[in-house]
């Protein structure tokens, strides 16, 4: 199996969503280390961020807002992705018995309903044999 952060011959186009911190900053470095133009998608940019070079920065994009993800579109409309790594997300602390529904829900939103919808609003900027990669804390999928 091949991984998709292995050395490629050729650029690639790399879009990354929460990227200002933690897996999305290092992801964005990795890929553009390896000489890939990095699309980087955050809420709010960081000055670590803003240091990567090869790195266009789109902030103020929150992906769980329709009107957001339609920005977003926009801002990207022509360019074709050969990665996309849903990676924004939320993460509450929780203990067995003391977990409530709502507390749930306001997890799920971002860890999985927004990189679907991400996914779906960005299927034009994708080929055949694009990648969509998923990325969610403990509250991703259960």
């Amino acid at each position: 199996m091949t991984s998709i952060i292995s050395q490629s011959k050729d650029r690639r186009n790399v879009l990354i969503t929460g990227v200002n911190q933690g897996i999305g900053y290092a992801l964005s470095k990795n890929y553009m280390k390896q000489g890939d133009k990095v699309f980087a998608v955050c809420r709010k940019s960081t000055q670590a961020l803003q240091d990567l070079t090869n790195v266009t920065i789109i902030d103020d994009i929150d992906i769980t807002d329709d009107h957001k993800l339609a920005d977003l579109k926009n801002k990207l409309s022509g360019i074709t992705f050969d990665i996309v790594i849903n990676n924004a997300g939320i993460m509450t602390e929780e203990v067995l018995g003391g977990i409530k529904s709502e507390d749930l829900v306001r997890q799920f939103m971002p860890n999985i309903v927004a990189h679907l919808n991400t996914t779906q609003e960005l299927r034009e900027n994708l080929s055949l044999g694009s990648k969509v990669v998923f990325i969610t804390s403990r509250m991703g999928v259960c």
